[in-house]
């Protein structure tokens, strides 16, 4: 939650020019957005993609499946929070807020957003294979909402803190 907040911070902050088709992040912002990270990663690459910071393209595809970014094509297509989302998203209290992204990466998620290729089994797949693990486990989504609802606090209070 901690690096999602502060990817939102990052995109609010500044114009962000994405790149190619998918429009991803541009590689010379990677580095600064990685640092800011609770534990950035250390690549010994001169010029890395955002494909080799996982991190970071696991958090731009929640950004965009969230819906909380809009992407504006002018001359160069650019990045940046939408208000009215980022209103309604700043009322929600921290369980909220990891449920609208749980859901946000569950159903609309898709791999094609970060570059990545088709999923042919798409949305259901992952929905129901994410359910198997669980009960496999011999945990239930039950169990998943009361330990996100006794972390949560803690988490929301020390980005605040942050």
């Amino acid at each position: 939650m901690r690096d999602f907040a502060t990817l939102l911070d990052f995109v609010g902050q500044r114009e962000v020019k994405v790149s190619g088709k998918h429009q991803l992040l541009p590689m010379n912002l990677l580095a600064e957005l990685n640092a800011q990270l609770a534990k950035p990663l250390r690549l010994g690459l001169n010029h890395p993609q955002q494909k080799c910071y996982p991190h970071i393209n696991g958090l731009y595809l929640l950004l965009r499946a969230s819906r909380l970014s809009l992407t504006e094509v002018r001359k160069q297509t650019t990045l940046s929070p939408d208000q009215l989302a980022l209103d309604s998203w700043r009322s929600l209290n921290a369980t909220e807020r990891y449920f609208t992204l749980l859901e946000a990466w569950m159903v609309r998620g898709e791999r094609e957003i970060i570059g990545e290729s088709h999923d042919s089994l798409g949305s259901f797949f992952k929905c129901s294979t994410f359910m198997e693990r669980r009960v496999r486990r011999g945990r239930s989504l039950r169990d998943a909402a009361t330990r996100a609802a006794t972390l949560l606090p803690r988490v929301a209070q020390q980005s605040v803190v942050a």
